[in-house]
């Protein structure tokens, strides 16, 4: 009965109370921290890379319609460079989706399949994020 009393005593019998940070008991979330802090920005920085990258496609495409229709004129440097640069930066992409595809006549329907693959992708990089955090993120 001494040791009931002793306080000392009860401290020595107290099991250990786990080292709560945030909500969270310490352990493999803890520990799970340390790769997170470089992954989840990278992550990040490629969904935005891709955002990006769609809107370049999109106006790589109404570019070409316009140069198509004689709406504007590439004998303009500044629009023969904006044009050259898109094209630099879409065609790799869009070259090897047109091996693919069969003939359709006059349609080129690659940047639309460009953009399906690249918000794909996005959607895979955002359940990645998610299980990464054991829930749902937000991205944008």
């Amino acid at each position: 009965m001494a040791r009931r009393n002793n306080p000392a005593a009860r401290l020595a019998f107290r099991r250990p109370i786990p080292y709560v940070r945030a909500g969270r008991k310490a352990g493999k979330q803890d520990r799970r921290k340390g790769p997170m802090i470089i992954i989840d920005p990278l992550i990040r920085i490629v969904i935005v890379a891709l955002d990006i990258y769609i809107w370049i496609v999109i106006i790589s495409v109404v570019l070409s319609w316009l140069v198509a229709f004689n709406v504007i004129n590439t004998r303009n440097q500044f629009v023969y460079t904006i044009g050259s640069m898109l094209h630099r930066l879409t065609e790799p992409a869009l070259g090897r989706i047109r091996r693919f595809l069969p003939d359709l006549g006059g349609i080129d329907i690659s940047p639309i399949i460009l953009i399906l693959l690249i918000y794909f992708a996005q959607m895979v990089l955002v359940n990645i994020l998610q299980s990464l955090h054991g829930g749902p993120v937000v991205v944008n």
